[in-house]
């Protein structure tokens, strides 16, 4: 008689993992579809829709004169000399 309490116990136990799981996974795909909708909405609003955009190198600009120099390393001074012991 025991035996059958575990048993129907550990089943409506595992039933119920089962289900939690089950609705735990239904969660996530409605979220990520979700969230894919809203990607896909802001592509569209861009105008992308779905096509790859490649990013263009920012252009100088000549009109400031604002030109900075390749950056040098600095010069290396020499360590200073040791002190002498004082005795």
């Amino acid at each position: 008689m025991k035996l059958a309490y575990i048993i129907s116990f550990l089943l409506i136990i595992s039933l119920n993992i089962y289900e939690a799981k089950a609705r735990s996974i239904q969660q996530y795909d409605n979220s990520y579809k979700k969230l894919f909708s809203q990607f896909k909405v802001a592509r569209e609003l861009r105008g992308v829709k779905g096509q790859k955009t490649t990013m263009t190198p920012p252009e100088a600009n000549k009109g400031s004169g604002m030109h900075l120099p390749p950056t040098a390393p600095l010069p290396r001074q020499p360590p200073p000399p040791p002190l002498a012991p004082t005795s």
